[in-house]
């Protein structure tokens, strides 16, 4: 999917926070393009958080940081949680209230009642951070394989975190010293991996891990990881549990109260994606996709074969190289550090002119690096 929310915010339990309103505000003005349709602030003594919405689920009553209704614990998060009505059906059958129809609700409630436990519950993409006031501690979570990002900085006993390193920088006191060592493994690879960015004070939280912070040096903490060793099935039965596993991926993202689309190259996987979403969605699926002007790079006519053959309205945008140098500073912002795959320039600009037409949008990123389908794999 898209970009969808974003959030940032300080939190200090050994000393109060001066002049947070200020820096957390000026943190949340550059995630503005996260979320356009609403802001949200929450100060205390010993924490800020804040937030910035793309209002995807219960466009009203969805509003953050959202707070129990006892005012103990709050959070700010970024994503979708897709099991978000069964979490609820089980925490009402307990006893639990509920004020709105969001997933933000169900992941606050699960999270106040189990603590760090209840990241096994949630089935979906996210980022979050739970400030609980009772127990004095904050804890950041990123999802399982990382779709959602998350960086924090730490220092002197004051924990610093955002969606984005842009908001990280917004504040004074978060240096902006080069890393050489990661550096060094953009250069070999591309891409930093890992923890480490390009400012050596700078952290991202590893995707399946958390963060539970009480004043102390925080330590990342492993809460899931892929299974050592999967069990002998046949390829008939691989087959099989595989395409129900796709299509119930594909049909509990399609959860939308905004506009939702796909974005449609021809390929293998997002012709599977927009062809599963054509046959589960209620209405007709809108797809989009950009052509190039090189025959030798234009894959649109597979992708107008594909929406024919499944009855999705497609449009396609022209790429225009002229223009990309405008769009190259834009990109630089984007990612705040460096990033070597020129794929960004096309899929930004589809990003960008499919925005007027929908809110949320599948795609198949991720399936020539999960099947091996790049020949660089060979």
């Amino acid at each position: 999917m898209v970009f969808m929310c974003g959030i940032c915010g300080i939190a200090d339990f050994t000393r109060p926070i001066e002049d947070a309103d200020r820096f957390v505000r000026a943190m949340n003005q550059t995630l503005n393009h996260r979320g356009p349709d609403d802001e949200g602030y929450l100060f205390r003594p010993f924490a800020a958080l804040a937030m910035r919405r793309l209002s995807i689920i219960d466009i009203p009553g969805g509003a953050q940081p959202m707070s129990t209704t006892d005012g103990a614990a709050h959070m700010v998060y970024n994503g979708e949680v897709y099991n978000f009505r069964e979490l609820r059906a089980a925490l009402e059958t307990a006893g639990a209230p509920f004020r709105s129809n969001s997933d933000t609700e169900s992941v606050l409630r699960v999270m106040h009642a189990h603590g760090a436990e209840g990241l096994h519950k949630l089935n979906g993409m996210f980022a979050f951070a739970f400030l609980d006031e009772k127990n004095r501690s904050l804890l950041l979570a990123r999802d399982r394989l990382g779709v959602k990002p998350l960086f924090y900085h730490f220092s002197c006993g004051r924990l610093y975190f955002a969606s984005e390193i842009k908001a990280l920088l917004a504040h004074p006191a978060v240096p902006r010293d080069l890393d050489r060592e990661a550096l060094a493994q953009y250069l070999a690879h591309l891409y930093i991996p890992g923890e480490r960015t390009i400012y050596s004070r700078i952290r991202r939280l590893p995707p399946g891990h958390y963060l539970d912070f009480r004043g102390g040096d925080p330590a990342p903490v492993r809460w899931w990881s892929l299974p050592d060793a999967p069990r002998a099935i046949s390829e008939s039965d691989a087959e099989e549990q595989l395409a129900a596993l796709v299509e119930d991926a594909v049909r509990m993202r399609l959860v939308s109260d905004a506009p939702l689309g796909a974005f449609l190259s021809g390929g293998i996987d997002s012709s599977l994606v927009t062809a599963i979403m054509c046959r589960a969605a209620a209405g007709r699926v809108r797809s989009f996709s950009i052509r190039f002007p090189q025959r030798g790079f234009d894959e649109t006519p597979f992708a107008w074969r594909v929406a024919e053959h499944c009855g999705a309205e497609h449009t396609v945008f022209d790429m225009d190289f002229p223009g990309v140098p405008e769009f190259l500073p834009l990109l630089v912002r984007a990612f705040d550090q460096p990033f070597a795959d020129a794929s960004a320039i096309p899929a930004f600009i589809l990003a960008q002119q499919a925005r007027p037409h929908i809110t949320v949008a599948l795609s198949g990123n991720g399936g020539d690096e999960l099947f091996g389908g790049y020949t660089k794999y060979l």
